[in-house]
């Protein structure tokens, strides 16, 4: 507790020297109460005093205040402004949270699906695994994409592979399995935070690609 004080401290006194990281990171102890009573108006204030400075985290955070209505009057459009401004500024976060928001959304718009698909394609790229789970779903389902049931796989098991286990119910679903392999591969997912190669090649070489539905 008393360097959590201390902390607060030494972010206090740099934010108000105008340090656009430390506004950041006051903003987000405010936000989540850390160190500090939870108080979302001073969370906005600080976050909104480190975006003025092109704080892609700080955008993030903003985006996330007015998507969810934390504190303020919900207004999706600011948000993804918001998103749209932290991801031109680097933030992976921003490219991840409006490629969801777009790809999962039921009957989004066209411009919108493939502004997600960009997105997840870009998310691939850098590393983020949440990229092919979420290319897996644009394929699965068409959405910016024409629909492809092998790619959508293959992402699915890539996304699965690094550990993201979202997608592996939609995976194991219909596939010839025995059933203790499900078992194993959820043990083994739990044990390790994530499935090694092996049980994914044991997965992936289970499908049977061609069955008929």
């Amino acid at each position: 507790a008393e360097d959590m004080n201390a902390a607060i401290g030494l972010y206090i006194r740099a934010a108000e020297k105008g340090e656009r990281a430390a506004q950041c990171l006051l903003g987000e102890c405010y936000q989540d109460g850390r160190g500090v009573d939870c108080d979302e108006r001073k969370a906005q204030e600080w976050f909104e005093k480190a975006a003025q400075q092109g704080s892609g985290a700080a955008l993030d955070r903003l985006a996330y205040i007015y998507y969810n209505g934390k504190g303020v009057k919900e207004d999706r459009s600011r948000a993804i402004g918001y998103y749209e401004k932290a991801i031109a500024a680097g933030n992976l976060s921003a490219a991840e949270n409006l490629a969801m928001i777009y790809v999962e959304q039921p009957n989004g718009a066209k411009e919108e699906y493939e502004r997600g698909l960009e997105l997840a394609w870009i998310l691939m790229c850098r590393g983020q695994m949440t990229g092919p789970y979420l290319l897996g779903q644009c394929y699965a389902e068409g959405r910016g994409t024409e629909a492809n049931a092998e790619i959508a796989r293959a992402m699915k098991v890539l996304s699965v592979a690094a550990g993201f286990h979202a997608p592996l119910d939609d995976l194991l679903d219909g596939a010839t399995l025995d059933p203790g392999w499900m078992c194993l591969a959820y043990e083994r997912g739990f044990a390790a935070e994530g499935l090694d190669v092996a049980i994914v090649e044991l997965l992936n070489d289970s499908f049977d690609v061609g069955k008929a539905a």
